[in-house]
């Protein structure tokens, strides 16, 4: 199934520049393909081939999820000078 770029950085946890920025320079990254002009897409099944090798290989790899980039899992927060007035 294809993605878009969008998803593969949802997926990530990465901003969409950062996803464009890995595919031109890193040759093991998933191939951007096109399906339309404007229509990049990555096969997923590719991108959960190679998150896997990144996690195998790098043992700083980050994975993030998806609810943690929802704010659902968020850790203490500070509060603003306002409200500690």
């Amino acid at each position: 199934m294809l993605i878009t770029i969008k998803e593969t950085a949802r997926r990530l946890g990465w901003h969409r520049t950062t996803v464009w920025r890995r595919a031109q320079s890193d040759p093991s990254f998933p191939t951007v393909v096109y399906i339309g002009p404007k229509s990049p897409r990555i096969n997923s099944d590719e991108l959960d081939r190679w998150i896997s090798k990144s996690k195998a290989l790098n043992s700083d790899f980050m994975y993030v999820s998806p609810d943690l980039l929802q704010g659902k899992a968020r850790g203490p927060q500070r509060r603003s000078r306002i409200a500690a007035a």
